[in-house]
């Protein structure tokens, strides 16, 4: 059976992925057409943040595992507004580090 934690987390993955989506999409302008867009950007953040959290070892005890695991949310940010959005902008870094 699922943990109530488990699906909190889950649900509390797929906000944030609307407010990336919603956020990036204020400020930049997207590269492809469609309505579609915002979608695949939430749904590969909520894909992307589940397998960082998988992969992480258990705990953040050490220090090195959360400075590489928040390296690697900031990579996966800036990957998904590379992609999907016009992002070579400086608001991009912003919009990126304070998410």
């Amino acid at each position: 059976m699922f943990k109530m934690a488990d699906v909190l987390y889950a649900a509390l993955t797929v906000f944030q992925g609307y407010c990336l989506q919603y956020f990036l999409g204020s400020f930049l302008e997207t590269r492809m057409r469609g309505r579609w867009n915002g979608l695949y950007v939430a749904g590969l953040y909520v894909a992307l943040r589940t397998a960082v959290v998988w992969c992480s070892p258990p705990g953040y005890e050490d220090y090195r595992v959360a400075a590489g695991t928040l390296a690697l949310s900031l990579c996966i940010l800036s990957a998904l507004a590379v992609c999907f959005y016009k992002a070579f902008r400086p608001v991009t870094v912003f919009l990126v580090v304070s998410f």
